[in-house]
């Protein structure tokens, strides 16, 4: 059957779906929430960072690596866009929005939306998050996938964490790369973070990095991940490449973790 109906007063087990007690009852708290405009920066050419303070209710209690879906003004339309910041910081929402051309939240960054504007949130959303497990950790990001691991890597160090792990950051060009400083923090209070950017496309004369797509950087600098936790995050065909090829250097298909993302047309 695929429903049952409790008779009785009873107890459910559900440490088989490995949650924490906060992970499973935040499954109920998915609601709107009301939140103003707080900052919008230039991260790269084509991406935005935007800051949104929330106002009604002033909180959002959520699991770091997940989304939410912001709802464009006049329109029942949304557009998913995972956390950066960690749970920790849960007056705000700060997001990495990547500018697509023609995109309708493109447009309202670039001059239709304001500091004190008021903007509607669902969420939180999806089930990114950082497994329990002593595995070593590896996180694959393009583009504006990095927001997750943000988020992710930032509650690790709050924690103390001393579990390895390797981030990769796949761009085309080097003006792509953002948020290296707070990586750089990251990496001194996270000992055993290890960091590896990558570009695929033009890279100055003085870039001593990784070249390439971000996949092959992968299987070139990390050609045995036995043992291993992976986390994905960034355009679809990078997904679509890193999957099969994660399994190919031992990781088992299950310790393999994304949330999937379609591009809207209108985004």
């Amino acid at each position: 059957m695929c429903s049952s109906v409790p008779v009785d007063d009873c107890l459910v087990d559900v440490s088989g779906m490995d949650l924490t007690e906060d992970e499973f009852f935040g499954g109920d708290q998915i609601g709107a929430y009301l939140t103003l405009v707080e900052k919008i920066e230039e991260l790269t050419p084509d991406i935005r960072g935007l800051r949104l303070r929330l106002v009604d209710p002033p909180n959002m209690k959520f699991v770091a690596g997940q989304f939410v879906n912001v709802e464009l003004p006049d329109s029942d339309e949304v557009r998913s866009f995972s956390l950066a910041n960690p749970p920790s910081r849960s007056d705000v929402i700060d997001l990495i929005i990547k500018m697509l051309p023609g995109g309708r939240f493109a447009q309202l960054l670039n001059g239709q939306l304001s500091v004190g504007d008021k903007l509607r949130v669902y969420g939180p959303l999806g089930q990114m998050k950082v497994r329990l497990s002593h595995r070593p950790i590896v996180m694959i990001a393009g583009g504006s996938g990095l927001a997750p691991f943000l988020s992710m890597l930032t509650e690790l160090a709050e924690q103390n964490s001393e579990r390895p792990v390797t981030l990769f950051f796949g761009a085309r060009r080097a003006e792509d790369l953002y948020a290296l400083d707070r990586i750089a923090e990251l990496q001194r209070r996270m000992p055993a973070l290890r960091f590896i950017p990558a570009l695929s496309e033009e890279r100055p004369a003085d870039w001593h990095g990784e070249t390439g797509l971000v996949t092959d950087v992968v299987a070139r600098c990390m050609p045995d991940l036995s043992g291993h936790d992976a986390y994905l995050a960034g355009p679809p065909p990078m997904i679509d490449a890193a999957v099969p090829l994660l399994v190919k250097l031992g990781v088992r298909e299950r310790n393999i973790h994304f949330d999937a993302f379609v591009p809207s047309g209108g985004a």
